[in-house]
């Protein structure tokens, strides 16, 4: 079996990076949080910006998000919330792939388990967290 760490976020209404006052750039911003570095883009259909981990020359993303603990999506969250004045969603996934039996009696190899922590503050303070076993509803949606 194997793992497979992600963080992803989104950042709703029309953010405002203070005190410079200036509107997020297009077509995207790179970051820092509570020691983690973000990339901020539009996403594509919604009314919000995209968050995910910033690429690093040394380590690979999921390695990255491997070693960032709920403690940091919670204090990034809060942070990106009070820096934008906005509503923000961060979560961190972990997918376990392995084989899994399908129909015909052979295998597949795919994802068997997932956990996932999500956080959601607003105008910098934090709304709520939740732990749950699949993908967070919530960062499909449009609207915070």
């Amino acid at each position: 079996m194997e793992n497979e760490y992600h963080i992803l976020g989104k950042l709703f209404g029309n953010p405002v990076d203070e005190p410079a006052g200036n509107t997020l750039p297009e077509p995207s911003l790179e970051i820092e949080a509570a020691g983690i570095r973000f990339l901020l883009k539009p996403a594509q259909f919604a009314q919000a910006i995209s968050i995910s981990l910033a690429k690093s020359t040394d380590k690979t993303l999921t390695a990255i998000a491997q070693g960032i603990t709920e403690a940091q999506i919670q204090a990034a969250c809060e942070a990106l919330s009070a820096k934008f004045k906005n509503n923000v969603i961060l979560a961190k996934g972990i997918e376990t792939y392995g084989n899994a039996n399908v129909f015909n009696g052979g295998s597949d190899y795919k994802v068997v388990s997932e956990e996932w922590f999500t956080c959601t503050a607003e105008n910098g303070s934090i709304t709520s967290t939740k732990k749950e076993d699949r993908f967070p509803a919530v960062l499909t949606q449009n609207v915070p």
